[in-house]
C-alpha cells in the first residue's frame, strides 16, 4: 500500500459561420509593444547611431533616453522568432553581410523577413533576455564589453554574459493574450496551498508581469479527467470569462481537453505540458500491482482520498476525491477510452504517430461553431539536476519506460496537436518550475512566456 500511495502522490511532481468567425480572428491582430533593450553590464540602451534612417545605420549602445531611435517593435516572423523594427526609421535589426563570424556587425536595414533579421528572444532568467540570430546562431553582444556611450554592438558566440543580457523595458504586452490564460494542475495538485505554495511556481507572476490575465484552476486532486474537466468548466463560468486559453500539466491536459470538447464556446485553445494524452506506463504498472477490487486497493485508495481531502482544507476549496478514478483515467486503457470520446488533437493511428490536428471547428451544445487551436510540449529527461530531491524518484519511475520520458510520461503519450518540441531538458516536475525553480538546462518559465506570446500572435 505504501508503494502505491507514494507512486500516486508523486504524479504531481507531475460553413458561413466558420468564415465569419475566422474573419473575427483576423480582424483583431495583437498590438505590438514598443521596447527598449537595456544591457545588463552597462545599463545603456540599444540605439540607432546618429538618428540614422539609412540602410546600414549602425547600432551601438547609448545612455537610455526613451527617444524613438531607442525604441523597437517586436514583430513575430514565424514561430519562435521576431524581427526588431526601429520606431525611428522603420528598419530592422540586421546582421550585416549575412555574416556568421564572431564580430559580424549589427546594423539596421530595410525589413526583408530573411533569417539575418530574425531573432529568438530567449529568456535568460531573472528578467534578462538574449537576442539570438536565426541566421548565425550567435547573440547580440556589446563589444569590449564596454560601458561607454557609442560602444559598438555586434554578434558573438552566445555565452550569456552581462554584455549579452538585456532587460526589455516597457515590453508591456509580450504575454498579453486576447483571452485569459488558465493554468490547470495535474493529479494530486492544487492551485495554491495555504495561500503561499503555488503549483506553477513563479509562472503566473512571470506571465502577469507582461500584462497576461492569468488564473490557476483548482480541481480535484484525485478524480477522473471528466469530473475534473467539469469542475474546470464551472470555475471558468464563475470567473465570467467568455473564452480562455487552457494550459494543462500532466492530468491537467486531458482535463482541459474535456472542457474544450464539451464547451468549445468557452475554450479558445488547449496546450498540453508533459500531458498524459495516451496513458502513463507508471499508472499501468501500479494498476497491475494492485489487484482490482481487493481490500488492499480499497485501503490504499482511501488513504489517497484522505490526502486529497487534506489538500481541500489547505486550499480552501472542496472537491470530491476519487483516487481510483484518477488512476484508471491515467492508465493506457483509460486514456484510450477517453480519446475515443474526445479525439480532438490526438493522432490515434499509432501510439507514436505524433501530434494530431493543430486546429478544428467544434460545435457547442447549441449548434454554434467555434475555432480552437491545440499545442503541446514535453521534456524527455527523468533526472535533470542533482540538487533536486525529487529527481531520484523520477529516475526510478522512469525505468519502467522503453521510450524517452520525463519520469512519469513518455514522449509519445504527450504528443498532442502542434508539438512545439518533445526533447526539452525537463522532467515531470521541472515542467511546472519545481522543486522551487530547481531545474536543468531548459528554463520552464521561458517556455510559458514564449507560448503566451505565441498565443497572442495567433490572435488567441
Amino acid at each position: 500500500m505504501k508503494a502505491y500511495i507514494e507512486s500516486v502522490g508523486s504524479l504531481v511532481r507531475w460553413g458561413a459561420a466558420a468564415v465569419v468567425a475566422a474573419a473575427a480572428l483576423l480582424a483583431s491582430p495583437p498590438t505590438q509593444a514598443e521596447n527598449r533593450f537595456i544591457a545588463q553590464h552597462s545599463g545603456k540602451c540599444l540605439d540607432v547611431a546618429d538618428w540614422s534612417t539609412a540602410n546600414g545605420g549602425n547600432i551601438h549602445q547609448w545612455a537610455c533616453t526613451g527617444n524613438a531611435n531607442q525604441r523597437w517593435r517586436l514583430e513575430q516572423t514565424r514561430d519562435g522568432y521576431h524581427r526588431l523594427v526601429s520606431e525611428h526609421s522603420g528598419k530592422c535589426l540586421d546582421v550585416a553581410g549575412w555574416s556568421t563570424a564572431n564580430g559580424g556587425n549589427i546594423h539596421q536595414w530595410a525589413c526583408t523577413g530573411n533569417a539575418n533579421q530574425n531573432w529568438h528572444v530567449e529568456y535568460a532568467g531573472h528578467g534578462w533576455y538574449l537576442l539570438r540570430s536565426e541566421h548565425s546562431g550567435k547573440c547580440v553582444d556589446v563589444s569590449g564589453p564596454s560601458t561607454n556611450n557609442g560602444a559598438n554592438v555586434h554578434q558573438w558566440d552566445c555565452h550569456g554574459g552581462p554584455n549579452q543580457r538585456f532587460r526589455i523595458l516597457n515590453s508591456g504586452n509580450y504575454t498579453q493574450t486576447r483571452h485569459p490564460i488558465v493554468l490547470v494542475h495535474g493529479i494530486s495538485g492544487f492551485n495554491k496551498l495555504g495561500g503561499v505554495f503555488n503549483y506553477f511556481f513563479a509562472i503566473p507572476y512571470q506571465l502577469e508581469r507582461s500584462h497576461a490575465t492569468v488564473r490557476v484552476a483548482s480541481v480535484s486532486a484525485f478524480n477522473s479527467s471528466e469530473q475534473r474537466g467539469q469542475e474546470l468548466l464551472n470555475q471558468i463560468e464563475g470567473w465570467g470569462f467568455p473564452r480562455v486559453n487552457l494550459i494543462g500539466h500532466s492530468q491537467g491536459a486531458p482535463t482541459s481537453r474535456y472542457a474544450a470538447a464539451i464547451r468549445p464556446d468557452r475554450v479558445a485553445s488547449v496546450t498540453s505540458v508533459n500531458g498524459v494524452n495516451k496513458g502513463s506506463r507508471v499508472a499501468d504498472v501500479i494498476r497491475g500491482i494492485v489487484p482490482p477490487g481487493s481490500r488492499f486497493e480499497g485501503s490504499a485508495a482511501d488513504v489517497a482520498n484522505r490526502v486529497g481531502q487534506l489538500i481541500n482544507i489547505l486550499t480552501g476549496r472542496w472537491h470530491d476525491q476519487n483516487s481510483l478514478a484518477s488512476l484508471i483515467s491515467l492508465s493506457t486503457p483509460g486514456t484510450t477510452e477517453f480519446n475515443n470520446r474526445y479525439p480532438r488533437g490526438v493522432n490515434r493511428s499509432a501510439y507514436c504517430a505524433g501530434g494530431g490536428e493543430w486546429e478544428a471547428w467544434a460545435s457547442d451544445p447549441w449548434g454554434n461553431w467555434h475555432h480552437q487551436r491545440y499545442y503541446s510540449w514535453m521534456g524527455n529527461t527523468a533526472s535533470t539536476n542533482g540538487w533536486d530531491v525529487t529527481d531520484p524518484l523520477l529516475s526510478f519511475t522512469g525505468t519502467v519506460f522503453d521510450l524517452p520520458n520525463d519520469g512519469l510520461v513518455d514522449v509519445c503519450s504527450a504528443a498532442f496537436g502542434q508539438v512545439i518540441r518533445d526533447d526539452y531538458h525537463l522532467n515531470h516536475i521541472d515542467a511546472v518550475n519545481h522543486l522551487f525553480g530547481i531545474n536543468g538546462w531548459t528554463d520552464p518559465v521561458a517556455l510559458y512566456r514564449q507560448h503566451a506570446n505565441r498565443l497572442k500572435n495567433a490572435g488567441l
